[in-house]
């Protein structure tokens, strides 16, 4: 069987966009599946390049200024999957994301090469999932109830990352048998707790043994509650003048990052430390410094970011909403709070900074539901037999 994905972009080296593309296919690769990625191109990148045994296939594209992602010059990319498909003999297409330039090709190319096409959804913008933009919430429903349910339903198969974004299917019009829930997995062996490593990070990063240090991953930017967040900190600073932030990540989508990166250094100062991008095999080492993770975000998918902190035996303080309600079972591997809701979650931080046993208990909760749920080889496992599955049709 021969499986290409199809990313809106795709960058590995000092920067990985759209890693769990990336993760999957390697491991699909690793279980006798050939598997390539074909995606746009940015213009420091290879047309063409072969990464742990997957090939990616790069097409030109174009940027706009102040944006973090590429686009695609879709008859550049049409021709490029053509290529490879003809070529390679693919078997099956999975698209990444529907809400992305680059899926406005499914439709033709499904009509062309009638194959099974495949469509991995991490949200619902306009529908389900609001960005606290309002223009950009009224374009994306407008897309959404267009050219949305027109590639939603010219796949084959539609899989979802988190059990909430059947809502916005439906709401869509996608039948329910079209629906396949398979979330993203998480690297158990790669993502775990090391308690013997906490001071030596603690060092790196200039933070203090008896200071209680709160983690968050992903990027800077309003649907993430990065407001929400330094107002909390604010308000436990004014508790606990050992409190301290850490960002691993950083940076936007041209909506605010680098606007953000200024506003939390002015705001919280030497109380904040931020890393900077760094790659996915690094983002462990970091979290070995955090007592608990946060993810105050006014949407999500099945949210990566929240599933490796757990995973590295993290309690995790989340909003209620979309997949982050998947991932954190309330009151036993941490706590959800209201979207937006800055005193909220202050005092459940709060909560673990003064009971350490509960953290560490919600922390090993955190960290069994995760190996339990979403590690690698089973989500993998899900994937092969839907191939499969379609590939007997």
């Amino acid at each position: 069987m021969r499986v290409a994905w199809i990313p809106p972009h795709f960058e590995y080296g000092e920067r990985v966009f759209f890693p769990p593309s990336f993760f999957l296919a390697r491991r699909l690769a690793q279980r006798g599946l050939k598997t390539v990625i074909i995606a746009p191109r940015a213009f420091h990148e290879a047309s063409y390049e072969v990464i742990d045994g997957v090939e990616v296939f790069r097409s030109n594209d174009f940027a706009l200024p102040l944006k973090l992602f590429h686009y695609p010059i879709p008859i550049h990319l049409y021709n490029k999957i053509m290529q490879v498909v003809r070529e390679l003999n693919i078997d099956i297409l999975n698209w990444h994301g529907y809400h992305y330039l680059s899926a406005a090709l499914l439709p033709l190319i499904k009509r062309r090469l009638k194959i099974p096409c495949v469509l991995t959804v991490i949200g619902f913008p306009g529908v389900i999932w609001h960005y606290p933009v309002k223009a950009i919430d009224y374009i994306s429903r407008v897309y959404a109830y267009t050219l949305g349910k027109i590639i939603l339903k010219s796949a084959d198969k539609v899989i979802i990352d988190s059990p909430h974004n059947a809502i916005g299917a439906s709401k869509l019009g996608l039948a329910e048998e079209k629906l396949e829930y398979i979330p993203w997995g998480v690297d158990t062996e790669l993502f775990k707790p090391i308690p013997e490593k906490k001071h030596e990070v603690r060092a790196h990063l200039g933070f203090k043994e008896d200071e209680f240090v709160v983690g968050y991953c992903g990027r800077l930017s309003p649907v993430k509650g990065i407001d929400t967040l330094l107002e909390a900190m604010k308000l436990l600073s004014g508790y606990n003048d050992k409190v301290r932030l850490l960002v691993i990540g950083g940076g936007g989508e041209g909506l605010g990052g680098d606007t953000y990166e200024k506003k939390v250094c002015a705001l919280l100062g030497n109380r904040v430390v931020m890393t900077g991008w760094v790659k996915p095999e690094q983002v462990p080492f970091y979290w070995q410094a955090a007592d608990v993770a946060v993810q105050p975000s006014f949407a999500e998918g099945g949210p990566l970011g929240t599933m490796e902190s757990a995973a590295c035996g993290l309690p995790i303080v989340a909003s209620r909403t979309g997949g982050l309600q998947d991932m954190v079972n309330d009151g036993v591997t941490g706590f959800l709070i209201k979207p937006g809701d800055a005193e909220e979650l202050g005092q459940k931080i709060k909560v673990f900074m003064e009971n350490p046993n509960l953290r560490k208990e919600m922390g090993t909760a955190s960290r069994n539901y995760i190996m339990k749920n979403f590690g690698w080889d089973k989500i993998t496992e899900r994937y092969v037999k839907l191939y499969a599955s379609l590939m007997e049709r």
